[in-house]
């Protein structure tokens, strides 16, 4: 069952930006495949800033 382009993604990241403002949160910290352009579009739509500052690491063991 597909549910991309049925809104569903905004409609989370506008609950979960609330719910932040809500409880005093100071930020919302997101992570994504440098290939899921669907997910930046959406993120930086919302206002969301990529940070060009940092690399982040994962090992597998």
């Amino acid at each position: 069952m597909r549910v991309r382009s049925q809104g569903i993604g905004h409609q989370l990241m506008q609950n979960a930006i609330l719910f932040a403002r809500r409880t005093g949160a100071r930020g919302i910290a997101l992570e994504t495949s440098h290939r899921n352009l669907t997910a930046q579009a959406l993120y930086e739509s919302l206002g969301f800033q990529r940070d060009e500052n940092y690399y982040h690491y994962f090992l597998t063991v």
